[in-house]
């Protein structure tokens, strides 16, 4: 019987403990971290009955973004699928590296355009709105430039925090003794980033709402309210815009590190699609 590298002693249909022991291509139960490598494909997990082949890396089709052409269709079928059943979709990620990221840039995207449109032309130091009066060609020129500068900032700074769930995922699993191979965490979160769109519609429904309230309420949105010496007086609409976006980035936030949790308890014990096995 075949030693498995790095997991001296352990045989095909033994145990790794932990299973991050055993060698990173190692086949384990996508269940219970069994090692069932060396196992006939038609058998079954001895520790927990899972069938082998249920848990090959070729058992997992993948998403639409990762079956078909990138595109608004691929893009538009996997945001619902991820939505709609996170669950079933993280279990059918084909683990192959380099086919998420082009998705997550375009998550990240759609979620800026949603956070910076509401903003453009409106604040008063806004090179948009200063730019009215101007011309039409200076103020498309400039409405175009600060689009693109402001989407492609959000898109930074949310790709950014993206990779720190990455490598804090990644620490977790060592924590609680995962096999959580790096093409599994980085594919989790680049199909959860679509979790971040809800921090633009958040912020673009809490604004709306707000300002209803003023109106309906008779709150004059250039009214003041005194918050204390710190602060001093502080306008309703200020208040109203500013916990919209509070509002609307905590609600992205608590969506795609749902999403993220879900995922990386579904693909804990996944194996990577490689050439080397």
């Amino acid at each position: 019987m075949k030693t498995l590298p790095g997991a001296p002693g352990d045989s095909p249909g033994t145990r790794s403990t932990p299973a991050r022991r055993a060698a990173e291509d190692a086949l384990l139960c996508e269940a219970c971290g069994y090692v069932i490598d060396g196992l006939p494909p038609d058998g079954a997990c001895p520790e927990c009955g899972r069938s082998v082949a249920s848990s090959m890396p070729e058992a997992r089709p993948g998403t639409p973004w990762q079956r078909g052409r990138p595109g608004p269709f691929a893009w538009a079928a996997t945001a619902w699928a991820v939505l709609r059943r996170p669950g079933p979709t993280f279990e059918r990620l084909r683990l192959v590296p380099g086919t998420g990221t082009g998705l997550a840039i375009a998550n990240l995207a759609v979620a800026s355009a949603l956070l910076v449109g509401p903003w453009i032309g409106v604040t008063i130091h806004d090179p948009a709105r200063l730019a009215r009066g101007g011309g039409d060609t200076l103020q498309a020129v400039t409405y175009v430039w600060v689009i693109v500068a402001g989407v492609g900032t959000v898109t930074l700074i949310l790709f950014a925090l993206m990779v720190v769930e990455f490598m804090g995922v990644r620490f977790m699993a060592g924590r609680r003794r995962w096999r959580l191979p790096r093409e599994a965490a980085w594919l989790v979160c680049c199909h959860a980033s679509i979790g971040w769109v809800f921090s633009g519609i958040g912020s673009i429904a809490a604004l709306a709402g707000g300002h209803a309230v003023l109106v309906l309420f008779g709150a004059a949105p250039g009214g003041r309210i005194y918050l204390g010496p710190a602060l001093g007086p502080v306008s309703w609409q200020a208040i109203v815009y500013g916990g919209g976006v509070v509002a609307g980035w905590a609600l992205g936030m608590i969506v795609f590190e749902t999403l993220v949790y879900i995922g990386v308890r579904r693909c804990r014990y996944a194996t990577p699609l490689r050439s080397g096995r």
